[in-house]
């Protein structure tokens, strides 16, 4: 037997097939590689392989009501199968985000749970391995949230509401900002909205008709007087009818701008290519409103009086001051800085920085008769020179310790991405940052600025939601979650429980309960409880205690007519020095919208009663101790 010859026949078959595989390598990657890319239909069964088109969990809130799911489709570029966002959804879709298919990229928890949802992790994981083998779909994990959506609808429903009337001195019309309901002692989301939002639904797949009335209800409906007028962009004059409308989507103008966000080619017959969608993703790209952006963690602003909360925590915690400590308004017997100082003038100095506050940023001049005031009438009546002081007699080191303990500068824990809120002076590339920035150094002047909420503060609502929280929960930090389980839809097994986490506690909780009476007098004494803002014992039987804050924004000229970011952190039920834990808290912002407590309070008004009347049944609390002599008695309001 000829062995060497065996051998010898044997590599030459290799060799031959082998020359016959690479020229059919070179054929279809070289010589026909533009045909087979540029047919759809191949593209299209090459990409959206089962692999690539699971079959994604569902989405539920708290409670079991669906939220997403996915249907059967043969919409070329969906893969198989179309998710689907549920009415119960509307005013989650900042944070539940989008999903269109594995060719485009997604949004929010849609995202961030991706591997869950389309079931490439854990026992489901596995699961798909098998089914992978059995050519059937791999089919992902259910995930459930920390939302319920009858609060959610609540605030949806509310948001809109203005203070009346809207003067465009104190108060303006926007439909922009954030509402966060929190539950203080776990943590927990109940309710989140980012405005203004979009349609998850028209992003999937979307109809002409679709389109067009989105389109109209945002050019007749926006509150806000900076809102882009849609139609006025697609130079479509208002009303526009369905005809105008389409000639404006193959208008030149129009078509030039698509293409600058890739869509090409796509117009007035976008119904029929199965691309509506793709001119309303292009357009929320480009809405000066930014729709898609999740304002409660992916958007910050300065927070203005609110963060004299952060200031009052930080000097009664290190024993700094008492909720007593006086400030008085006579220079000759009682000069600056042995003694404090309730209007100033008062002149800051640290190293070669000085600044001198003039009486003119005081906020209790004109009302204010009788001194000494007090640390909690100061913060009341959210006075600036009060709080410029308390910064700086607590000191640079000291104030910025109690902010790193709440995360300020920090990734704060939650499951999604935060942005990183700063007090420290940033440059703007490092303002709003994904990444903690390099320590600034912070003078004594900046330190007595950012005490009183604006200098170079600059926070996320979910921030401001923390601290609200801590002052809430008796000093305990708890990690704010959003998901409450994900579970395997094959047997309903459990696969992870979220449980509360708590962090730390920066504060203690006497200092707490101290925060917690101080916000008491605010919207019963002071700047929350006058009868625009309806927040107050007579307008309210909930006893909701807060602060208030309006940030002065910078302007694009002086004559520029626009109102600064408006917050108003609240909790409630609270009953005067009573130690109690708030059932719920409820930070809330609004853009542009002028004094935060005339922007937010009529509407936090509607929440709290719809809230505890008809989900969270609280018992109605206590009226103030002395009814409405309750701030004479505390010395809170003053007489002549």
């Amino acid at each position: 037997m000829n062995i060497s010859g065996s051998i010898r026949r044997l590599a030459t078959i290799f060799l031959v097939l082998f020359v016959a595989l690479s020229a059919g390598l070179v054929y279809w990657q070289v010589v026909v590689a533009q045909q087979v890319t540029s047919n759809p239909y191949l593209t299209y069964t090459r990409q959206c392989t089962s692999e690539s088109a699971p079959i994604r969990g569902n989405i539920y809130d708290s409670r079991g009501v669906l939220l997403a799911y996915s249907v059967k489709s043969n919409i070329p570029g969906l893969c198989g199968y179309k998710r689907v966002y549920t009415a119960a959804a509307q005013g989650l879709e900042g944070l539940i985000g989008y999903y269109i298919s594995p060719l485009y990229g997604s949004t929010g928890i849609e995202k961030q749970f991706n591997d869950y949802l389309s079931g490439q992790v854990g026992l489901t994981g596995l699961d798909n391995t098998v089914n992978h083998i059995l050519h059937v779909p791999p089919h992902g994990d259910d995930i459930y949230l920390t939302i319920d959506s009858r609060i959610e609808k609540i605030l949806v429903q509310n948001f809109p509401l203005e203070a009346p009337p809207v003067d465009f001195t104190s108060a303006y019309p926007t439909d922009r900002g954030s509402v966060i309901v929190s539950n203080p002692s776990t943590g927990e989301i109940l309710g989140i909205l980012s405005e203004p939002g979009y349609d998850a639904n028209c992003v999937v797949n979307c109809s002409l008709n679709t389109l067009y009335h989105d389109f109209q209800a945002k050019s007749q409906n926006s509150q806000d007087p900076q809102a882009v007028n849609y139609f006025k962009a697609l130079g479509c004059s208002t009303p526009c009818s369905l005809d105008q409308f389409k000639a404006a989507l193959d208008s030149a103008k129009v078509q030039q701008a698509l293409q600058r966000q890739g869509v090409v080619g796509i117009g007035s017959n976008c119904e029929a290519e199965n691309a509506c969608n793709q001119i309303y993703l292009a357009y929320l790209n480009t809405d000066t409103q930014q729709p898609l952006i999740f304002r409660p963690t992916q958007d910050c602003y300065p927070p203005g009086s609110t963060y004299k909360t952060m200031t009052l925590m930080a000097a009664l915690d290190s024993g700094t001051m008492t909720l007593n400590t006086p400030f008085y308004n006579d220079p000759n017997t009682h000069p600056y800085p042995e003694h404090l100082q309730a209007m100033g003038p008062i002149t800051v100095r640290g190293g070669n920085d000085t600044e001198t506050f003039q009486p003119n940023i005081s906020n209790i001049v004109g009302y204010t008769f009788h001194f000494p005031v007090n640390l909690a009438y100061g913060f009341s009546h959210s006075d600036n020179i009060i709080f410029a002081q308390a910064g700086v007699q607590t000191g640079v080191d000291t104030w910025l310790k109690y902010n790193k303990a709440l995360y300020v500068g920090q990734q704060i824990p939650f499951d999604l991405p935060v942005r990183v809120s700063t007090v420290t002076p940033q440059p703007q590339s490092g303002l709003c940052s994904s990444k903690p920035q390099p320590f600034t150094s912070m003078t004594v002047p900046n330190l007595a600025e950012d005490a009183f909420g604006q200098g170079t503060d600059f926070v996320t609502p979910l921030q401001m939601m923390l601290i609200n929280n801590v002052a809430a929960n008796d000093g305990k930090l708890m990690r704010p979650s959003i998901i409450q389980k994900i579970v395997d839809p094959k047997n309903q097994t459990v696969l992870q429980q979220f449980s509360p986490q708590m962090l730390s506690q920066p504060i203690s909780a006497q200092t707490a309960q101290g925060v917690r009476d101080a916000m008491y007098g605010v919207n019963q004494c002071g700047s929350g409880s006058l009868g625009r803002v309806k927040l107050s014992y007579g307008f309210t039987p909930w006893s909701v205690i807060g602060k208030t804050g309006t940030a002065q924004v910078p302007k694009a000229n002086p004559n520029e007519n626009i109102g600064g970011d408006s917050w108003f952190i609240t909790q409630a039920p609270y009953v005067y020095q009573s130690n109690q834990i708030p059932a719920i808290t409820i930070t809330a912002m609004k853009e542009n919208g002028g004094e935060g407590a005339y922007a937010n309070g009529p509407m936090l008004n509607r929440d709290y009663d719809e809230i505890f009347s008809n989900i969270i049944k609280v018992p109605t609390p206590a009226p103030p101790p002395g009814g409405f002599n309750f701030c004479y008695q505390t010395g809170l309001l003053q007489n002549p």
